[in-house]
């Protein structure tokens, strides 16, 4: 229980945080549009800028959130946040449907100029449908977590899966901006914008942190298993590996042309990462492993010592049992030789017990009464002596 309130109280800071960055990021997005400075809008001036609904609905989805992930039991809060995720999907449901009907909504650009720079094909201030559906999720899992409460499993999964693949949207559209081939560019449909991308991807990680350490995806991460420790150490090392090889790849191919050049710093570099990533997996799971053993261990012991105890105290013990011949009169017991003993002879012979004499308070009322009968009969004799 106490590392999943540990677990608990880590997933809640970095959804915060999460949270936080996506809000940020929407906002210098919304300021960049007034102040229209093309650089926060679009990363490049080459580069389609973030539409002004797209960034005024990811600060609004965003900031509602992380004001709810630290005030959860606010009514205000959770009011709040409901009405502006429900809002959200409304919104985008809307801007999806009229992208495939070809229906264009001007209130998109919020009345705000367009901040320059971008020379190309598609219209600007106009949502993407892939932010559109990035949203309709977000705001969806966002539902589930302020509505149905994710302290139910399954109410979780349904909270931290969508947000799972909003983060995921977000990371293959950045991955596409930092290698300066950013993806349908080429097509027809509008593209994501990169700010928007960096937004949803820390939306989804944080709506993937909190509803907590026991739902999916999040349950394959956290906890003691060995599997839990292998997935969040060889996962995470695994994406690094690639995202450096392919750098090094384009970054040598670009300014070398030297495959063989390539090869050797990919090399190098890959068992460089494997090597420490396995370093600090045997620490720790081999740490674990060990303390695991020697529980065990002292567990086993502290079982023989506790056989060992009871055994000697069994083999100490004593008892009676069976049918007793006692007489009905004095109350002595008949052995099984046939000689007859009192009670306390019988029981002191055959077990452990002792004895210890006194009188019972009816018993002793019986001996003064007799004590002074006899005093009485006494006295009337001596008096009788003494005519």
């Amino acid at each position: 229980m106490q590392i999943e309130k540990r677990q608990q109280q880590f997933l809640m800071r970095f959804c915060r945080l999460n949270f936080f960055l996506s809000t940020g990021i929407a906002a210098l997005s919304l300021l960049g549009w007034v102040a229209g400075a093309s650089f926060v809008t679009s990363y490049r001036s080459s580069y389609i800028p973030i539409a002004p609904s797209s960034a005024l609905l990811l600060l609004l989805l965003s900031g509602v959130l992380l004001i709810y992930m630290y005030r959860p039991d606010h009514r205000v809060a959770k009011i709040s946040a409901a009405a502006v995720a429900f809002v959200t999907l409304a919104v985008c449901s809307l801007l999806l449907a009229g992208y495939f009907l070809r229906v264009s909504f001007m209130i998109e650009s919020l009345g705000l100029h367009s901040p320059g720079g971008y020379g190309g094909k598609f219209p600007v201030g106009h949502m993407s449908p892939i932010t559109a559906t990035a949203l309709i999720l977000a705001s969806t899992s966002g539902l589930v977590l302020v509505l149905l409460s994710a302290r139910a499993a399954a109410f979780g999964h349904a909270a931290g899966i969508p947000g799972m693949v909003v983060a995921l949207i977000g990371f293959v559209v950045s991955l596409g901006y930092m290698y300066g081939t950013p993806l349908l560019y080429g097509g027809q449909m509008i593209p994501m914008a990169f700010p928007t991308a960096a937004a949803c991807l820390f939306l989804g990680i944080g709506l993937v942190a909190a509803p907590g350490p026991l739902t999916m995806p999040a349950a394959a991460f956290t906890g003691p298993s060995v599997r839990s420790r292998l997935m969040r150490y060889f996962l995470p090392t695994v994406i690094v590996i690639f995202l450096i090889q392919d750098v090094v790849s384009w970054r040598l191919l670009r300014e070398s042309g030297n495959p063989a050049l390539l090869s050797a710093v990919t090399v190098i570099l890959t068992v460089f990462i494997v090597g420490l990533a396995i370093e600090r997996i045997a620490m720790k799971v081999g740490g674990a492993i060990d303390q695991a053993i020697a529980e065990r261990n002292k567990a086993e012991a502290d079982r023989e010592k506790l056989i060992a105890e009871l055994q000697d105290a069994l083999a100490s013990v004593k008892t009676l049992s069976g049918m007793l011949p006692i007489c009905a009169s004095c109350k002595k017991i008949r052995d099984d030789t046939g000689y007859w003993e009192d009670v306390a002879s019988y029981i002191t012979r055959n077990s452990d017990l002792l004895f210890s004499h006194g009188y019972c308070p009816d018993c002793a009322k019986a001996a003064r009464d007799e004590f002074a009968k006899f005093k009485a009969e006494v006295k009337r004799e001596r008096a009788t002596f003494d005519r």
